[in-house]
């Protein structure tokens, strides 16, 4: 950790920070989260990859739902990368209509927000 706050400071001091240390802080970040702060992340990038979709917030969290089960960890492409952050939260990743609805419109009240 203290690797990570030194290549922090280099960062601000030159107003530079490179994709590497991005990813490490990334990795580390959900170690010191509660469970429920990693699920709310975790809903709000999947919310974000929702919004990336057209249609209905069901058709939205269908199309999500399809593509996290095709996802193989590649962020190839801005909803992948979303996936791919809310994976990172540690929160398990939700993989059915049923379940990414429930959290991402109906539990977190967000249905009036898309």
């Amino acid at each position: 950790m203290d690797a990570i706050i030194t290549r922090l400071l280099v960062a601000r001091t030159t107003g530079q920070i490179t994709a590497g240390l991005v990813d490490e802080i990334l990795e580390v970040l959900p170690r010191t989260m509660t469970a429920r702060e990693r699920e709310t992340a975790r809903n709000r990038f999947l919310k974000q990859a929702a919004d990336q979709f057209h249609g209905s917030p069901w058709q939205r969290c269908e199309a999500l739902a399809i593509t996290i089960r095709r996802y193989a960890g590649n962020p190839s492409d801005p909803i992948r990368a979303l996936i791919w952050q809310a994976e990172q939260t540690g929160a398990p990743l939700l993989r059915s209509t049923d379940s990414l609805y429930r959290v991402i419109y109906e539990k977190n009240g967000l249905l009036a927000a898309s």
